[in-house]
């Protein structure tokens, strides 16, 4: 019988459900329970599933470049990659198990997998259809993905390597305005109900629908089926010969670049680089280190 699924979900779903985006409220964790039980059953690692996002991902991007069902597949296989990346964490947690080493590789996996997957989709579209501009579609889609992951993600590696690493010293003028704003002893802040992503009939929920790269993964799935099985090449009046993939490249070619430009501006009028440093600072102080490399 193993773990039941109420079980599965109180313990590796509910303490972070908070930080769920609209592809885990909409498919993901619904899915991932099914794997996530097969692996705690039989007691592997969360290794496993780690892996397994990593070659499933890599696999069916490079599929993608084949045509007739090879693609599809391919497509499938992409979205599993998302699965995956949802069962290693869910599986990590039943077990208590933390390791911040695979924290890295899950960072790296995803700079891998996202651009190949609109490489590979270019390649395997250029190969079908003969237009060399669609390079030029996947290479804007895929940069833009690159550059809006490095521009959320890139406060948390700057902080550790300026302040945790190099110890906290108050005079130290590079961070100094930050302490000015920052109660040391105050406990860490909980997320303002305000910030947690909820389904609702908004702007902020369609833009999130989409511009988000695990939901544009089913759709290209979907696209997938429906071009190979029933609707195969159309013609657009810009466009030319095309598909329902090609379509969905140029959809994201152009919304992707405009998605980033927009949280490029965003953390700029916002100083948010100064807020969320300011926020690690405040919570990071049991880290704290004197200026000779002892704990204090």
């Amino acid at each position: 019988m193993g773990v039941s699924f109420r079980e599965l979900r109180e313990r590796c779903q509910r303490p972070v459900r908070e930080n769920n985006d609209v592809a885990g409220l909409i498919y993901g964790d619904r899915i991932s329970l099914l794997f996530t039980k097969l692996l705690v059953d039989r007691g592997w690692s969360p290794d496993v599933a780690s892996y397994s996002m990593l070659i499933t991902g890599v696999v069916g991007s490079i599929a993608l470049a084949f045509p007739g069902w090879v693609s599809v597949a391919g497509a499938f296989l992409v979205v599993l990659y998302y699965v995956f990346d949802c069962v290693d964490g869910e599986v990590a947690r039943y077990r208590g198990i933390e390791n911040l080493d695979w924290a890295w590789l899950d960072f790296l996996f995803h700079l891998i997998v996202k651009p190949f997957m609109f490489f590979f989709l270019g390649v395997g579209l250029y190969r079908e259809l003969g237009h060399p501009w669609i390079f030029g579609l996947a290479f804007s889609a895929l940069i833009s993905t690159l550059f809006l992951k490095v521009l959320k993600d890139m406060t948390f590696p700057i902080f550790c390597k300026k302040i945790l690493l190099n110890g906290r010293l108050a005079d130290d003028k590079a961070y100094a305005h930050l302490l000015r704003h920052v109660d040391p002893q105050a406990p860490p802040k909980e997320r303002p109900d305000d910030q947690i992503f909820r389904l609702r009939w908004t702007l902020s929920t369609l833009r999130c629908l989409l511009t988000n790269f695990d939901i544009a993964i089913l759709l290209l799935a979907v696209a997938a089926v429906l071009d190979v099985g029933w609707l195969g090449h159309f013609e657009l009046p810009i466009l030319g010969q095309a598909n329902l993939r090609l379509v969905f490249l140029t959809f994201y070619a152009l919304v992707l670049p405009i998605d980033y430009v927009d949280w490029l501006q965003t953390f700029l009028r916002q100083k948010r680089f100064r807020s969320e440093m300011g926020t690690l600072l405040g919570a990071a102080d049991v880290f704290e280190i004197d200026p000779k490399g002892k704990k204090p």
